[in-house]
């Protein structure tokens, strides 16, 4: 497929003068990795402990990525110029409390907290609220001179915007020159997705009180369109039942006369072929509902696994595999969780393309 998706203003847009290294934790399935070799980027540590993004980044990457961030002694951890992580997301798409101290799990009263830095779930592999101080040791230890986190745009108002304050001041006891912003990706792909991008420079290493020391990238003006991402033929399995598309169109119905607060399931949104989408959450084929396509005499369908990796913006990932039933390794349940769960590479090469241009100019 030609990547029609990740053109970033071929005659305006920032081309580096030297590679760079970097360190990629909660890395998933290689989101940040693939934007910023886009760069020059060159990857010298990938962290995961979700078994089964582990198995696909190693299908895509001959890399094993497998590593716990909270195992790491210093010396385990190469020298880097950026460090990026995606930390989990789950812990600030929820009400919650947020305390300013440090989360001791011994303690009964804090074992019932579960957002925020006090989140666990056993299933997606342990204390998830904690992964922010495991990221921030690390920060402290190796001090790289640039930081690039993304996460939900919940995490600025969670718990009444208190979350992120303790994150910007601990960040900035680190002595991290801070700057962030809620990026869509729709400029770059065809589907709302609407990201914090924590970017923070090492005041040791660079002047940061120069004027206009760092900006994010400008947005293109690029209009696409779900339906060009879509393929032709499909298998019938990703039509709904009609027992799922009748109970769809009755939740609906019962909603359309209930108050707010009170409707109950997730409802659906079948797409324009010629618009964006809505966002593809981790919950995409459990769900899946919140992308639908129109089909002529049949029920709507849900995306397959090659329309996700490609409304993500993988593009590169498809290119290197001769079929589509070779990209992933992993059940479609799994590769919708994963892919909802990623970062769109696009969005992190034109913020790497500005992180880059100060790094050089300074």
């Amino acid at each position: 497929m030609t990547n029609t998706q990740t053109s970033i203003f071929d005659k305006e847009r920032y081309k580096p003068k030297s590679s760079f290294t970097v360190t990629e934790f909660c890395s998933g399935i290689g989101g940040f990795r693939l934007g910023l070799e886009a760069i020059g980027g060159k990857i010298v540590l990938s962290s995961e402990i979700d078994k089964y993004a582990i198995q696909t980044y190693k299908h895509w990457f001959n890399e094993n990525s497998e590593g716990d961030l909270f195992d790491y002694k210093t010396n385990d951890i190469p020298d880097h110029d950026i460090l990026t992580a995606g930390f989990p997301c789950q812990p600030f798409s929820v009400a919650g409390v947020v305390s300013n101290k440090h989360w001791d799990k011994t303690k009964p009263e804090n074992l019932k907290k579960k957002s925020g830095f006090q989140y666990t779930d056993q299933k997606e592999g342990g204390d998830q609220g904690q992964v922010f101080n495991g990221l921030l040791k690390i920060i402290k230890r190796k001090r790289p001179k640039v930081i690039i986190l993304e996460n939900v745009r919940g995490l600025l108002s969670h718990d009444k915007g208190n979350t992120w304050q303790v994150i910007q001041e601990e960040l900035k006891k680190a002595q991290y020159d801070i700057h962030f912003k809620v990026i869509d990706a729709v400029h770059w792909v065809p589907q709302h997705r609407r990201r914090v991008f924590i970017v923070g420079f090492d005041k040791k290493q660079f002047d940061t009180n120069k004027v206009d020391f760092f900006s994010f990238p400008t947005e293109p003006s690029t209009e696409l369109k779900i339906g060009s991402i879509l393929q032709k033929r499909v298998k019938e399995k990703y039509t709904l039942k009609d027992g799922t598309w009748n109970s769809l169109q009755t939740i609906r119905e019962r909603n359309r006369s209930l108050p707010k607060g009170q409707k109950k399931g997730f409802g659906y949104s079948i797409v324009d072929r010629d618009g964006p989408s809505r966002t593809l959450t981790k919950r995409y084929f459990k769900d899946g509902a919140e992308i639908l396509i129109n089909q002529q005499n049949k029920n709507p369908r849900r995306l397959t696994p090659l329309e996700g990796l490609r409304l993500m913006g993988f593009n590169k990932i498809e290119e290197q595999f001769n079929s589509s039933s070779e990209i992933f390794v992993v059940s479609d349940s799994q590769a919708f969780r994963q892919l909802g769960n990623a970062v769109v590479p696009s969005v992190v090469e034109a913020v790497g393309r500005e992180v880059l241009r100060t790094i050089e100019n300074n």
